[in-house]
C-alpha cells in the first residue's frame, strides 16, 4: 500500500501549497482558515491607517534571524511577501529585493546587521535608509526571528511492550517520532521614516507540525540505495535494523506563516465603503 504524504499543520490548521498560477490564490484561501497567532503589540500605530500606508509607500526591508551569521534568508522574505499579498491586497509593499537594490549590499547589509543585533534602527540609520529608498516609501518595516526552536513528539510504543518493538538481538527499538514540531517568535517593527521614529511593534508567535505519514502493519522497510531488505536473501538482521520512518521538521518559514498573518491583520484596516476597502475586495 503506498504512504501518505507528509500532512503539514500549523496550530491546528493544513497548509496545501498549490503550484503555477493558482499559487497565491489558493495560498489566500488556506491563511483565511488558520488560528491566530499569539500576540503581544508594544506599539499599536498610533496615527497609521490603511489610507497613509497606502498614499504615503511601505517597503519590507528584510527579515533577519537572532544570532545567525546570514543576516538573510530569502523563504522568510518570500513567504511573508506572499502571505501580506494574501492577506492584505489593498496594501502594496515594496519588496525586499528592490530595498536591497536601492541602498547597496554593503550598506544593506549593515542595516540588516544593526536591527538583528538590536531590534532597532538608530535616527541616523533611518536617514540613510530614508535618502535610499526616496519619497515615495515614508514606511519601513523590518522584522527579526527571536525564536527558532524544534520539538520531537515521540509515537506511544506497541500495546504490551512498554519500551518497543524488540529487535533480533533482544534489544527493543524505540519507535520513530509521530510529530516533529517547530515554534517560532517574531518582532515586527515599521519606521516612519518621514518623521524617524517607530510608529508599530509587535511580536508574534507561531508553530507549524509534520506529522508522520500513516503506516500499515506490514509496509515494506526502506534501506540506502541499492539495498532492498525485503529481498529473499537478506538476513533477518538486515530487515529487523531498518530504519522506521519519522516525519521531518517543519521549515522555519512555515513556522513563521501564522505570525506573518496575524501582523498583516494587525495593520490599519481599510473603512468601509473606501477605495482601499474596495480593493481590498476586488
Amino acid at each position: 500500500m503506498p504512504r501518505k504524504p507528509y500532512r503539514i499543520r500549523t496550530e491546528g490548521s493544513a497548509f496545501l501549497w498549490a503550484a503555477g498560477a493558482l499559487v497565491l490564490a489558493s495560498f489566500a484561501g488556506l491563511l483565511l482558515a488558520g488560528c491566530a497567532a499569539e500576540r503581544q503589540v508594544v506599539k499599536p500605530g498610533i496615527g497609521l491607517s490603511a489610507d497613509t500606508l497606502r498614499a504615503d509607500g511601505m517597503a519590507l526591508v528584510g527579515v533577519t534571524v537572532l544570532n545567525e551569521v546570514e543576516q538573510l534568508r530569502p523563504p522568510l522574505v518570500s513567504t511573508f511577501e506572499k502571505v501580506l499579498a494574501a492577506v492584505r491586497p489593498d496594501l502594496p509593499i515594496r519588496p525586499a529585493s528592490a530595498s536591497r537594490d536601492a541602498l547597496g549590499l554593503p550598506a544593506y547589509r549593515k542595516i540588516l546587521f544593526a536591527y538583528q543585533e538590536t531590534g532597532r534602527l538608530e535616527p541616523e540609520v533611518q536617514a540613510e535608509l530614508r535618502k535610499a529608498l526616496g519619497s515615495e516609501t515614508r514606511y519601513a518595516i523590518l522584522a527579526r526571528v527571536e525564536k527558532n526552536s524544534v520539538r520531537v513528539s515521540g509515537a506511544p510504543p506497541p500495546q504490551g511492550s512498554p519500551q518497543g518493538s524488540p529487535t533480533m538481538g533482544g534489544v527493543p527499538s524505540m519507535p520513530p517520532p509521530s510529530r516533529m514540531s517547530r515554534d517560532a517568535r517574531v518582532r515586527f517593527t515599521i519606521y516612519d521614516l518621514a518623521e524617524s521614529r517607530e510608529v508599530f511593534e509587535a511580536t508574534y508567535a507561531s508553530s507549524s507540525d509534520n506529522w508522520a505519514p500513516d503506516r500499515p502493519e506490514e509496509s515494506p522497510k526502506k534501506g540506502p540505495p541499492g539495498v532492498n531488505f525485503n529481498a529473499p536473501g537478506a538476513s533477518a538482521d538486515t530487515r529487523e535494523s531498518a530504519p522506521e520512518e519519522g516525519p521531518v521538521s517543519p521549515s522555519l518559514a512555515d513556522a513563521l506563516i501564522e505570525g506573518y498573518r496575524a501582523f498583516a491583520l494587525d495593520l490599519p484596516a481599510a473603512k468601509p465603503g473606501s477605495a482601499a476597502d474596495s480593493a481590498a475586495s476586488r
